[in-house]
């Protein structure tokens, strides 16, 4: 009996000293785990895979009738690549009427510049006769101003030859006065020497005095007659200047109307070739390209007859080359928390977290200011916009993983390190000190 007592009494203090025991390993167990254990915390953002630089809206200028539709949406397309062709009849009309202007007045140019250069015939450049087959209509432009210069130069050479005429008779009435002059000078010489030698015998008394008065009438007879020709020859010369000038007036006259034509065409020229670029870089517009390589998204026309208003957006092209990041929305409260540079790790939200793992990830961009609810991609109320690049080594490492313009993502961004107790204790702090400040 008292064997079984003690060994009851055994039983009880064991059970005591093993849930003392117990209770020590475990509050020591709680203690270290409160107080040892250090845990990370993480500021959750939820974001959306970006294409960095953004989607490239495709749009029209001026707008039109769609021609034919080359692409489809979801279609690769290569930077230069044709995407839609709009009706270009009335664009080329222009450029065809502007060029065919523009051979005209080169036709006009040529012909004025060979009348400028006084040339016997017209011969027009290469250049222009090679657009005869493109422009049929030309050959008619060139026969008249070849009609053209022909009357111009004829008329213009017919003026010239008459004043050249003149000029010649002026000239050989000129020579004339000059022989005559020298024929009365010589026979006023030979008679003053007859006048001479008469008086001398005179003062002799072999010859009379009515002898001396006939030759000293001749001599005044001769010298008039020098004096008049020589008037008349100063006045021929003053002709044959006259005419000279007239000649180079009528020569200036014409080469000045030239060159006034040239000058006006010249500014007709700079006008249509302004107007002819303008018209030939809406005709190019007309073919729209891909100024990007990537995928077609947002496709917003699908067959000939539509109609595109100026300016409209007709599609979006995502990049291919572009670096695809996580934009997500911070919460402000750990705006103070988070560097450029922090790690992250960013689960994919549209994949099974079974099969993919979450994938690591850096910290890039940090918007400048809190962004409100239309400007966040994510759809969250407010926060800052962050930018997280994925790691390229763990997607290659995971190849069932494809990363897509617009899919979701939770990025949980390492912040400093936490005990439990610190967990526990920090909202019982935060409520003490608000209440203390009340």
């Amino acid at each position: 009996m008292s064997n079984l007592v003690k060994k009851q009494k055994l039983t009880s203090r064991s059970y005591i000293e093993l849930g003392i025991v117990g209770m020590i390993l475990i509050v020591s167990i709680v203690t270290f785990v409160l107080f040892g254990v250090e845990l990370d915390s993480a500021a959750i953002a939820k974001g959306r895979v970006n294409v960095e630089g953004n989607r490239k809206l495709i749009e029209h200028l001026e707008g039109g009738i769609v021609d034919n539709v080359l692409i489809k949406e979801g279609q690769k397309v290569n930077a230069g690549d044709q995407l839609i062709q709009l009706s270009a009849n009335s664009i080329q009309t222009q450029v065809t009427q502007l060029e065919f202007r523009l051979l005209s007045i080169q036709a006009q140019r040529e012909r004025l510049e060979s009348e400028r250069g006084n040339r016997d015939t017209l011969n027009f450049s290469d250049a222009l006769k090679n657009k005869v087959e493109q422009y049929p209509n030309l050959i008619g432009i060139l026969e008249t101003q070849k009609l053209l210069f022909l009357s111009r130069s004829e008329l213009h050479n017919s003026e010239q030859a008459v004043l050249k005429a003149r000029f010649q008779r002026v000239e050989s009435q000129e020579a004339m006065l000059v022989q005559q002059i020298e024929t009365k000078q010589k026979a006023y010489e030979l008679l003053l020497q007859e006048f001479r030698m008469h008086d001398r015998l005179l003062e002799k008394g072999h010859s009379s005095r009515l002898k001396a008065i006939e030759l000293k009438r001749k001599l005044n007879t001769i010298s008039g007659d020098l004096i008049r020709i020589k008037g008349q020859k100063k006045d021929t010369h003053l002709s044959k200047l006259e005419v000279s000038q007239q000649q180079s007036a009528n020569r200036n006259r014409f080469i000045t109307e030239v060159e006034k034509e040239l000058q006006d065409l010249n500014r007709v020229v700079e006008e249509l070739s302004e107007e002819l670029s303008r018209v030939k870089e809406i005709l190019s517009r007309t073919s729209i390209r891909s100024p990007y390589s990537g995928k077609i998204l947002g496709l917003k026309v699908f067959s000939k007859g539509d109609v595109i208003s100026p300016g409209e957006t007709l599609m979006q092209i995502v990049p291919e080359d572009g670096r695809m990041v996580i934009k997500a929305n911070l919460h402000p409260d750990y705006i103070d928390e988070v560097v450029p540079g922090q790690k992250s790790m960013v689960r994919l939200l549209s994949y099974n977290p079974r099969s993919v793992p979450m994938i690591e990830g850096e910290v890039v961009h940090i918007g400048a200011d809190r962004l409100e609810s239309s400007d966040l991609s994510s759809g969250e109320l407010s926060g800052y916009e962050i930018k997280v690049v994925l790691n390229a080594d763990e997607i290659a490492a995971h190849p069932q993983i494809g990363l897509y313009p617009g899919m979701p993502a939770e990025v949980y961004i390492t912040l400093r390190k936490r005990t439990p107790f610190e967990y526990l204790i920090e909202p019982i702090s935060i409520g003490l000190m608000r209440s203390m400040k009340r």
